[in-house]
């Protein structure tokens, strides 16, 4: 620390300014109580990952771990409802509003930054405080219990094929069907698309635009 206090900026680019000693660069002036010094951001209750390839997922953050800069967090304004919250963002309709409302789809990646996330609209978790609770987080405990896998996966599809000819030719959205969606995953969306009123047919529907949105994604990105 004595030795940082006695160094001072190089030119390395046009933004930069030569001879300012490192406790005096902008970028650490608000740190306090000393310039090496950083402060921590109150925990999320959730973290999710800023890049979004085939898997999606909001992690629940119970035990309030700090997240790096590869991953956002959010707090619910209602915090009793922070546990329903997180169950319901991570239903296959979140999914499905995060891809339309991403950015950087162009290059392949899928991206939630800090504006994103504060305008993304969710179910409402209020709809869920009554007897629809228990199931709804007893169905998010059993969807956590496991490793995350690919969207197509857990939708009841393939994973892509490798062709570099035809990528994804055997990710169908045609061929998905409410049956062959995994189990766990099916439990915790069943409720949430429920509870919006959709019928069976429209919660179909909502399952194979997640894959089409996802699919022409990842196929625009390998022909740039």
């Amino acid at each position: 620390m004595k030795w940082g206090k006695k160094q001072v900026t190089r030119k390395k680019g046009r933004h930069t300014i030569e001879e300012v000693a490192w406790p005096d660069v902008p970028s650490v002036q608000g740190n306090s109580p000393e310039w090496h010094c950083m402060n921590l951001k109150p925990p999320g209750d959730f973290i999710v990952p800023c890049l979004i390839d085939k898997r999606f997922l909001f992690a629940a953050n119970p035990n309030e771990y700090p997240d790096t800069n590869m991953f956002f967090h959010g707090r619910f304004k209602e915090r009793r409802n922070a546990k329903i919250g997180c169950a319901v963002l991570n239903s296959t309709i979140t999914y499905l509003l995060a891809e339309i409302f991403g950015r950087g789809k162009g290059l392949g990646g899928l991206n939630l930054y800090g504006p994103e996330l504060k305008t993304l609209p969710i179910p409402n978790p209020t709809l869920f405080v009554d007897t629809r609770r228990k199931p709804l987080l007893d169905a998010f405990q059993r969807l956590a219990s496991r490793e995350v896998k690919s969207i197509f996966v857990e939708l009841g599809l393939p994973e892509p094929c490798t062709n570099e000819a035809h990528p994804y030719c055997n990710i169908i959205a045609e061929d998905l069907s409410l049956d062959n969606v995994l189990p766990d995953r099916r439990a915790l969306d069943k409720i949430v698309f429920e509870a919006l009123g959709l019928t069976e047919a429209e919660q179909l529907e909502v399952y194979r635009a997640v894959v089409e949105l996802v699919k022409n994604r990842l196929v625009k990105a390998g022909s740039v």
